[in-house]
């Protein structure tokens, strides 16, 4: 599991080109507008490793075995899904303000429904989706910024 510091590091290592207000970042991290977004999502890193609701972040992968944040984790059960609202509800009162990670935990658990009624159980398509997500890689040659209107 990654920890908050390595993922506040990994912001830094990627080579991403960023405007806020139409004006160039160089620190999405130390930005002002952006930093509280930055730290929020970090949270939820930290709460994986060492808060005090550690059990309720992680749970056990039904594809590794291996100890997984629960922002990871495809629900299979109610508990599941209790465990999921209880873990939003808590970040939700840590950072009074977006964590940045529920979309990105909702379209995983329903791209993993969808690909296994795809194939009406398990298909290759299904092992594709179960794999563990590549990070996304963005072309040489990027838009610059998108103007304020």
């Amino acid at each position: 599991m990654r920890s908050k510091d390595e993922y506040l590091e990994s912001i830094h290592t990627l080579d991403h080109l960023v405007f806020i207000q139409g004006k160039p970042v160089n620190s999405i991290v130390e930005n002002p507008l952006s930093r509280p977004s930055s730290m929020a999502m970090a949270e939820t890193f930290y709460q994986a490793q060492f808060g005090e609701n550690q059990n309720l972040f992680t749970c056990r992968s039904h594809i590794t075995g291996e100890r997984i944040n629960r922002f990871a984790h495809i629900q299979h059960t109610t508990e599941d899904l209790i465990k999921k609202i209880d873990m939003l509800r808590i970040m939700g009162r840590k950072t009074a303000c977006c964590f940045q990670r529920c979309a990105g935990l909702d379209c995983m658990n329903t791209m993993y429904a969808i690909t296994y009624d795809i194939g009406h159980g398990p298909s290759r398509l299904h092992d594709r989706r179960k794999r563990r997500p590549k990070p996304v890689t963005i072309p040489a040659g990027r838009p610059g910024p998108v103007p304020a209107y």
